[in-house]
Formats: structure tokens, C-alpha cells, sequence
């Protein structure tokens, strides 16, 4: 249909190097929110306007991350870390909120976590834990 792939684009580099998870999202606007965690987590966003802007680290923490986004364009983010899951979010300034401890899920859990956010801005995160 005429459509084809842009180039490859290298969007990490020694500083924010990633380990193996990562999230993406798109909002209503049309600008991408990526989060991963390297040493820490990272996060980066396109916009159709400005393209790729510089990683942040947001989080200092090495965890699996996920990612939504309000109907604002703001940023969401949840954290499962071992026995704990956190919290993080984008405010209108650009800033994160400091880390909110949410849940302590008892055991260890690798994978199977998600975060969603509604049009009134509210975050529900599951998780599974003993296999439940």
C-alpha cells in the first residue's frame, strides 16, 4: 500500500543500556512512551513533531516494567521488583512522583504484571502471584 518501515534507530546507549524487559505504549495524540529497565528504569518518548527525545532514568530500581498512559499523555508506571510492586507517574511538568510501594505480593514473582489507566486517570495493576 505504499507504507514502508522507517530505518532502524538505536535508542539506548552505554549509560541506559537495557536488560531483557521493556514496555510501549501510544496515546491518543500519537506520541510513544517507552520504559525499560537497564540499571534502573528508563524512559523515553516520540512525538510526531520532535521524534525521540533523551532517556530518563526514572526509577532507580532493577525491576520489570509496564507502561500506560493517561488520556492527558502523561505516563504511568508500574514496578515489579522481586516481592514488591511500585508506582510511578508523569506529572503535566515532566517530573515523576517519587516511588509508592503498593503492594508485597509474598513470593517472587518473574513475569505477569500489567498496568492500565482509564479516561478518569485511574491506574488498576494486576499481577500474578503463586501461579493465583
Amino acid at each position: 500500500g505504499g507504507i514502508t518501515w522507517e530505518n532502524q534507530q538505536r535508542l539506548s546507549g552505554e549509560n541506559d543500556k537495557p536488560d531483557i524487559w521493556f514496555d510501549l505504549k501510544a496515546d491518543s495524540s500519537g506520541s510513544l512512551h517507552l520504559v525499560w529497565k537497564g540499571d534502573g528504569f528508563f524512559y523515553r518518548k516520540w512525538s510526531p513533531a520532535t521524534g525521540w527525545g533523551v532517556s530518563q532514568k526514572i526509577l532507580d530500581a532493577r525491576c520489570m516494567p509496564k507502561i500506560d498512559v493517561n488520556s492527558s499523555g502523561l505516563a504511568r508506571v508500574a514496578g515489579l521488583c522481586a516481592n514488591d510492586v511500585y508506582y510511578i507517574e508523569q506529572s503535566p511538568n515532566g517530573n515523576w512522583s517519587w516511588p509508592e510501594r503498593v503492594a508485597n505480593i509474598g513470593s517472587p514473582v518473574l513475569n505477569g504484571m500489567d498496568i492500565a489507566v482509564d479516561k478518569n486517570d485511574q491506574v488498576t495493576i494486576v499481577w500474578v502471584a503463586n501461579q493465583d
